[in-house]
C-alpha cells in the first residue's frame, strides 16, 4: 500500500475564525481524509510574520509534504487539496485586495481591488497584477493569504517570512511577495490558479463604496456624445505626440502589410509603423488631425467611416471607446479587410468621469461586438484585440 502524502493545513490567526474558513477546512477533512494524512494547525503569534514562520518550522518537524495556509478570512471558494497532485512548488490561490487609496483610485477611475498574483515590474515599484487572470499560470510572486508550498522548498529557502525595511523603518518589501522572489531566485516556480480563487471578508466603508459605484456609473453614456469634429479639431491642435505600449505589438503585426488606421489622430501610430509595414494610410474625423498627418508626409483623408478600398489590415486604437456604435464599425471595418487589430483602454475611465468615452470595456464586452475574434491580450492597462476570417 502507497504511503499517504502528508498536508499541513494551518491557519494563522488573532483569536477568530471566518466561519467560511472553518466550513473549507470540514470540506477538505471530509473529502481528503481517506486519501491524505491532514494536520491541522491553528497559530495565534504576533505579528503574522511569525505565526507563519512557526507553522513552516512545525511542517519541517512533522515531516509534511506540503504546507497548506490559509488566513482567518480567506477562505478558499473550491477545495485546494484537489490541486496537490499537480505538485507545484509554491501554489497561490488568487485572493481579492481592497487596495487602501481608496480616494485615489475613485479620482483615476479604477476599481480599487486587484488579484494579489504577481509579475515583476520595476516601472510600478516592483509588482504589478499579472494578466491575464485564467486557469492555472506562472507568475513572479503572490500574497500567502491561501498558498500551497512544497516541503522542498521550505527546506531551502531560509528564513521563510521576513520584511526589508528603509532607514526609517518603512516596510519596502513585504514578506509574501518576497518569499516569492527568493524562492525563484533559488529555481523554484511560483503559480496561480484562477479557477481556485479566495473569498476576503474585511471591514469597509460603506460610503467609500457607494462613492466608487456613483464615479463609475455609466449612465453618463447616454447623454450627447461630445466627440464631434469641433472637438477633436480643438483637442489636436493641442494635444502631442505619444507612444503606447501596444506599439511594439502592433508593428510586429502589420510587417509588410497594407495598413489602414482607423482614427489614426497626428499619426504617432503611422509613423512608428511605416519603416516597416507595405503601406500606411490614415483616417480621421478631424481634419486638424489630418492636416498633421499630411506635415509628416503621411497620406490620409477625413472620413467617418470606411467607404473604399481593400486592406490587408484595419487598425483602430483607442478610438472604439468614443464611438457610439462600436459594433456596427467593426461591421464596416470587415468590408474592407479580412483582418482588424484595435485596442481599448482596459477597465477605463467611465462617462461619469471621462465625458469623452461613452462605455467600460470588459472581455465579455468585446466578445460581444467583435466579429471573427481570435485572441484578446492585455498590455499594460489596454486590451489589444485581433480578428480575421
Amino acid at each position: 500500500m502507497d504511503k499517504k502524502l502528508k498536508i499541513h493545513i494551518a491557519v494563522p490567526n488573532q483569536g477568530w475564525l471566518s466561519k467560511h474558513v472553518t466550513i473549507s477546512l470540514m470540506e477538505m477533512f471530509a473529502q481528503h481524509q481517506q486519501k491524505y494524512d491532514l494536520m491541522f494547525n491553528f497559530i495565534t503569534d504576533c505579528p503574522i510574520d511569525n505565526s507563519r514562520n512557526i507553522i513552516c518550522l512545525d511542517t519541517l518537524k512533522m515531516e509534511a509534504d506540503y504546507l497548506l495556509m490559509i488566513d482567518h478570512d480567506n477562505p478558499p471558494q473550491k477545495n485546494p487539496l484537489e490541486l496537490v497532485a499537480l505538485d507545484k512548488d509554491i501554489l497561490i490561490f488568487p485572493t481579492p485586495i481592497w487596495t487602501s487609496k481608496v480616494s485615489e483610485k475613485i479620482h483615476i477611475g479604477k476599481i480599487p481591488i486587484y488579484w494579489n498574483a504577481m509579475d515583476y515590474s520595476p516601472e510600478n515599484n516592483g509588482w504589478k497584477e499579472h494578466r491575464p487572470r485564467k486557469g492555472l499560470t506562472e507568475i513572479d510572486a503572490g500574497g500567502t493569504g491561501c498558498v500551497m508550498i512544497a516541503r522542498r522548498v521550505l527546506e531551502k529557502v531560509r528564513p521563510w517570512f521576513i520584511r526589508l525595511y528603509d532607514e526609517n523603518g518603512i516596510v519596502t518589501h513585504g514578506s509574501d511577495y518576497l518569499f516569492c522572489k527568493r524562492a525563484k531566485d533559488l529555481g523554484f516556480t511560483v503559480w496561480a490558479h484562477y479557477d481556485y480563487i479566495c473569498g476576503h471578508y474585511k471591514e469597509l466603508n460603506l460610503a467609500e463604496i457607494l462613492a466608487l459605484l456613483t464615479y463609475r456609473d455609466i449612465s453618463n453614456g447616454e447623454a450627447p456624445n461630445i466627440n464631434t469634429k469641433e472637438y477633436w479639431d480643438e483637442q489636436w491642435g493641442s494635444r502631442a505626440e505619444r507612444k503606447y505600449p501596444w506599439f511594439d505589438k502592433i508593428k510586429d503585426l502589420t510587417v509588410n502589410k497594407s495598413v489602414l488606421d482607423f482614427g489614426c489622430g497626428r499619426g504617432d501610430l503611422m509613423e512608428y509603423i511605416k519603416a516597416t509595414s507595405k503601406s500606411v494610410y490614415g483616417i480621421d474625423i478631424s481634419s486638424s488631425a489630418i492636416e498633421i498627418v499630411h506635415q509628416r508626409n503621411m497620406p490620409g483623408h477625413v472620413a467617418t467611416v470606411v467607404t473604399d478600398s481593400k486592406w490587408d489590415i484595419i487598425v483602430c486604437t483607442e478610438v472604439l471607446e468614443h464611438l457610439d456604435n462600436d459594433k456596427e464599425m467593426l461591421e464596416n471595418f470587415f468590408e474592407h479587410t479580412d483582418c482588424v487589430v484595435y485596442t481599448v483602454p482596459e477597465n477605463c475611465l467611465p462617462p461619469g468621469l471621462e465625458k469623452e468615452h461613452r462605455r467600460v470595456y470588459t472581455e465579455r464586452h468585446i466578445t460581444e461586438i467583435t466579429p471573427f475574434l481570435k485572441e484578446i491580450h492585455v498590455i499594460d492597462d489596454y486590451y489589444l484585440v485581433i480578428a480575421y476570417r
